[in-house]
């Protein structure tokens, strides 16, 4: 972040606005610095996952990338509904009684640890013992059960690291998770091209599974350093007392990922079932990894500011919530579209640097690139409900998935890659447009986020 950026932060946000005891160019500092952190992490991991991707697409081609994509995508649904949502409880709620009450934290730490882990394992153990029928009756490609298998440590690693990042970004330990973004993109680049490069599709499962086991190794250490830099023990005899915390969070999270990440392995599923759907599929995976490339600002700003939020929301002052919101959903507007619109009239050539067989999936990029923008602009304002009531949130992802699939069922049998890429774009643009209009609302007015009025 500049210091022209900074200044303009601190003259709309104002010097009256607080958090915490402290002034307006206080909060713009707090911004900043987890803003920038948390940036620089991504950079490097997101720049890590983007480069093996397009090692990974050219040694597999697009056939068997599509395989290795399906695969991916079959065990993130696992991994996600493993991880319960205890990434968005541990981030909310960590924040809000970091500094009131630590024993609570340690409470919240230690359910959420023992849940991830029996997800996790029996999510695991039913996507190893299930593989050989998904991959013959469902994905119709039997060639694909060992893959899948191999997803099952993904799903475990993945589960019990959701909550880790979760807890350190509610302790606001935003340089200690830039260290740990960082060592895990070094370490897990060349482990994934090495692995792909021994072991075609399996050996790229294997790769993404040992990459996801390094990151929790070090988000664990990282963790266990942070809560006892500020006398946070964790509890496991006493965590049931926060139990509820589960309803008021963990079950509208899990809900909205019971919904929402298999909705969109259904879409990816109905491409895989069209005429050299697995060729598509591949098309559309490759131009996914700019959407998750123009994504990463963006996901590192929500993860940063959705626990400040939290913790203005606790200690009261809707000023500086209100102020810090309106700033984000600008600050993010602006990041992405300027990229976006740059990738997307260059949608051949950025396609090509996948190899010559991607070419054909330059239309899809460009339309992909519409939805990073919408996408971004459904997260940030998003924040505003999730930060009052996780249940809210989950009736816009209801909505979210609705239109992604009935938009996917009409057009992906017509236009394959590109009939999925336009249903990405309807569903995040929909539900973006009808976010603005709910903090537009009295009812939203009563919860103390924005209107839309603030936001101009």
């Amino acid at each position: 972040m500049s210091t022209a950026l900074s200044n303009i932060l601190q003259s709309r946000i104002g010097a009256r606005s607080n958090s915490a005891g402290c002034p307006g160019r206080d909060l713009v500092a707090r911004y900043l610095t987890a803003v920038s952190w948390s940036t620089a992490g991504l950079v490097v991991a997101r720049g890590a996952t983007f480069v093996a991707s397009v090692f990974t697409a050219r040694m597999l081609g697009a056939d068997s990338f599509g395989g290795f994509t399906i695969v991916q995508s079959t065990a993130s649904v696992g991994a996600m509904l493993a991880g319960a949502g205890l990434g968005i409880t541990a981030s909310r709620h960590v924040a809000e009684s970091r500094e009131r009450d630590p024993q609570r934290v340690g409470r919240i730490l230690g359910l959420s640890s023992a849940v991830a882990l029996v997800c996790g394992a029996l999510l695991a153990v039913a996507l190893i013992a299930s593989a050989p029928f998904v991959a013959a009756h469902v994905l119709r490609a039997p060639a694909l059960a060992i893959p899948l298998r191999i997803g099952g440590v993904l799903v475990l690693f993945t589960a019990v690291n959701g909550y880790q990042t979760g807890a350190l970004a509610g302790l606001e330990a935003f340089r200690t998770m830039a260290k740990v973004n960082f060592w895990s993109g070094v370490i897990s680049c060349p482990l994934i091209i090495f692995a792909t490069h021994r072991g075609g599709i399996r050996g790229a499962m294997w790769g993404v599974s040992a990459a996801m086991a390094v990151s929790w190794a070090l988000n664990h250490i990282a963790l266990r350093h942070a809560c006892t830099d500020r006398g946070i023990h964790w509890a496991w005899r006493d965590c049931c007392s926060e139990a509820h915390l589960i309803h008021r969070t963990s079950v509208p999270a899990l809900l909205s990922s019971l919904i929402v990440v298999p909705g969109m392995w259904l879409c990816s599923y109905w491409v895989v079932q069209q005429a050299g759907g697995f060729q598509q599929l591949g098309l559309y995976g490759a131009a996914d990894r700019y959407r998750l490339l123009l994504l990463f600002l963006p996901s590192a700003i929500a993860g940063s500011v959705l626990p400040i939020l939290s913790n203005i929301r606790g200690d009261g002052n809707s000023t500086s919530f209100r102020r810090l919101l309106r700033l984000n959903v600008l600050v993010v507007l602006t990041i992405v579209s300027v990229p976006a619109l740059l990738i997307a009239v260059c949608a051949g050539r950025a396609m090509g640097y996948f190899g010559a067989s991607y070419l054909a999936g330059a239309p899809v990029l460009s339309v992909l690139c519409f939805s990073a923008v919408a996408e971004s602009l459904n997260t940030a304002i998003g924040q505003a409900v999730l930060t009052d009531s996780a249940w809210r949130r989950f009736f816009f992802d209801v909505m979210l998935i609705s239109i992604v699939c009935g938009t996917a069922y009409v057009l992906v049998p017509r236009h394959g890659a590109l009939g999925l890429a336009i249903a990405y774009l309807s569903g995040f643009a929909c539900t973006s447009a009808a976010l603005a209009l709910y903090v537009h609302s009295a009812r939203a007015r009563s919860m103390g986020v924005p209107t839309c009025e603030e936001f101009s």
